[in-house]
Parts: C-alpha cells; sequence; structure tokens
C-alpha cells in the first residue's frame, strides 16, 4: 500500500464502514480507496466467512455481479476501436437469424433496447443458467417489453447476448477475451469466473434474527457476461483506477470517455442519475461520479470513481440484501475529497 492518507481521514473511513457493516447486519463489509493509481487506503469488518470465523483481507475473491458488465463493454468497446463492429450494428449483424436482431449494440449497452431483464424461465429460481445454444435457442420467447431507446430498462439478457457478440467477433470464449485483452494487463491475477478456495462466502440474512444462511455458489455459464465475475480489492480497485485513468494498452481514453457519457437520464425530474455505455454515473452537488453496483446471491458490490480526481472506492459485502455498497463508495468519495481536496493545476 502506497502513500496512505491522513491517518484522522482513515480513522473516518474506518467508523463508517464499521458503522455500515453493523447497520446493514452484513457479515463482511470491506472497502478500498485507490488514488493516483495507488491503493491508499482498505478496510475490512466482519468475516468473510462465519464457519469458522475468517477475516477477509485484500485478497479475498468476492463476487461483483453486474460490474461485470462494465468489463463486457469494454471488450466490446475494444472491438469498435478495432473496426471489428460498429455501435449502431444491429444484433444480427453479429449472432445471425437471432430473435430480437434489429436490437442495437448501443441501446443494448445503455439498457434502451426495450428487452425483458432476464433471460427466459426462472433462472433465479431454479439456478439452472442456459448454455450458449440454450440462451440463443430461447431467445424467440424473450419480450420486447417497451420500444428501443424509450426509457432506461435495465436488461441483464441484453449484456449476455453482448457477451456471445464478443465470442463470435474475438474467436476466443469471452473469459479467455477478458484475461488477455484486460485483466492481464491491468494485473488483475485473482479476478476470473472461477476464485480460489479462499473465496469469500455470501449468505442471506434473516431480518429479525442473527442468523446467516450460505447462499449456493452461482455458475452463470453463457450469461455470465451479465455478472459472473470474482474480483478481490487489490483487483478491483486497479480496474477503478483504469476507469480513472486508461491505459491506452487496454481501451483508448477517449474511448472510456465516450463509456462516461450519459445516454439517458434516470431521474428526469432530479438528474441525479445517469446511465452511459455501460457505466452509471451519479451526481453529487459538483460532483460526478461514474461506476457499476452489482448484486448475486450472497454478494452486494460497489464501485464509484471521480475521474477528474483519479479517485476510487471499492465496497462489497457477503449479503443478498439490506447493504448499499454502491451509496457507501460515493460517500467514501465525498469524504476523501471534502477532507483532502485535489491538488490545482496553475493556470499557464
Amino acid at each position: 500500500m502506497n502513500a496512505p492518507i491522513a491517518a484522522d481521514v482513515a480513522a473516518r473511513i474506518d467508523h463508517l464502514v464499521a458503522d455500515r457493516q453493523r447497520q446493514w447486519r452484513a457479515p463482511n463489509v470491506s472497502a478500498g480507496l485507490v488514488r493516483d493509481g495507488q491503493l491508499v487506503h482498505s478496510v475490512h469488518v466482519g468475516s468473510a466467512r462465519l464457519d469458522p470465523a475468517t477475516p477477509a483481507s485484500d485478497d479475498t475473491p468476492f463476487m461483483i455481479g453486474s460490474v461485470t458488465k462494465t468489463f463486457t463493454a469494454v471488450l466490446v468497446m475494444a472491438l469498435r476501436d478495432e473496426g471489428r463492429l460498429d455501435l449502431d450494428d444491429r444484433l444480427d449483424a453479429h449472432l445471425p437469424d437471432v430473435a430480437h436482431g434489429g436490437l442495437t449494440i448501443r441501446r443494448m449497452l445503455g439498457h434502451l433496447s426495450g428487452l425483458q431483464r432476464e433471460p427466459v424461465g426462472r433462472v433465479w429460481e431454479s439456478m439452472d443458467n442456459p448454455d450458449s445454444a440454450r440462451l440463443l435457442a430461447e431467445l424467440d420467447r424473450a419480450e420486447a417489453v417497451l420500444p428501443p431507446h424509450e426509457v432506461f430498462h435495465y436488461s441483464n439478457l441484453a449484456f449476455a447476448l453482448l457477451g456471445q457478440v464478443v465470442e463470435r467477433l474475438d474467436g476466443r470464449p469471452w473469459e479467455q477475451a477478458l484475461r488477455e485483452r484486460v485483466l492481464g494487463p491491468l494485473r488483475m491475477t485473482r479476478t476470473g469466473l472461477t476464485p480460489g478456495d479462499d473465496r469469500a462466502r455470501g449468505y442471506l440474512v434473516h431480518p429479525f434474527s442473527r442468523v446467516a444462511t450460505e447462499e449456493p455458489f452461482v455458475d452463470l455459464k453463457a450469461t455470465a457476461p451479465m455478472g459472473g465475475l470474482w474480483s478481490t480489492v487489490t483487483d478491483l480497485t486497479r480496474y477503478a483506477a483504469f476507469l480513472a485513468d486508461p491505459d491506452p494498452a487496454v481501451l483508448a481514453p477517449a474511448t472510456v470517455e465516450a463509456m462516461c457519457r450519459p445516454l439517458v437520464i434516470l431521474d428526469p425530474d432530479a438528474w441525479t442519475l445517469g446511465y452511459g455505455l455501460s457505466l452509471g454515473m451519479v451526481r453529487r452537488g459538483e460532483r460526478v461520479y461514474v461506476g457499476h453496483g452489482g448484486a448475486m446471491p450472497g454478494f452486494l458490490t460497489g464501485v464509484r470513481v471521480s475521474r477528474k480526481d483519479r479517485l476510487g472506492a471499492v465496497v462489497w459485502a457477503n449479503s443478498s440484501a439490506g447493504a448499499e455498497p454502491i451509496v457507501l463508495a460515493a460517500d467514501l468519495l465525498d469524504l476523501v475529497l471534502d477532507a483532502e481536496p485535489s491538488g490545482v493545476s496553475p493556470w499557464v
């Protein structure tokens, strides 16, 4: 850990995380802060595993859920930059004869396709997720629940299909393409679809007792590009640093900038929440943070980044409900920037 933040600021961060862990009744809450590309502070409160009680560390794998979507989008945008696709391509330009082939890549990235939220079937009840053949074969049973580009409508199914586009164009399984194009260059060595034996356990905590039931391990199969990655505080803060200051070897800075422009405002009356090409935005006063949240059985995750301050926060909890890591991540950014604002470059 390099260039630690001031001791009093670190103490306030630790207190806030501990307070949220208790308030949320989560077995564990972990947080990491990255500034100017360096992990400057991390804190872990509670237990990554309850039996036996095992504390989390910066290298404990946890499921990041829909933060995975932003990695899928990075792959799509890299293919766009290589001229392999255009954001306004129809889906069936890359998945021939597929149902809903008129949807465009851009609208799918921005949750503006109108496609139903989940893959066909009761996948969250059965935990029987489709392989690639079944995903595409069942697509004709999926509904277009809204006209395209009418309003924001979150679609896990859309990102599962974008994963299929990546595989067709890249010629490799989605995870292999991700590892070679993104994870390797960013030194995210503990991120992938298969965690090690030291992984955190996810729990469903009874709302009126102190009882926590371990959630089952989830294999998303062909729908993994929508939410299947595991990562660590060390790795995910490296990704937050990339969002703040992109490595051109992974993705051009101008392309990341384009991903961070809102395509849609989620709350037209307040103008505080937006969504771009897979990245969400939240406005807090004069500050705008980008990032994404994630939810999977037993895990909730939040990533928020202040790009102009080169500051990012990662928060995770091993609880299925009740925690708000994406909100806490923004709170941590506010706390640090209020106490230690970024330097101002002189005008020349």
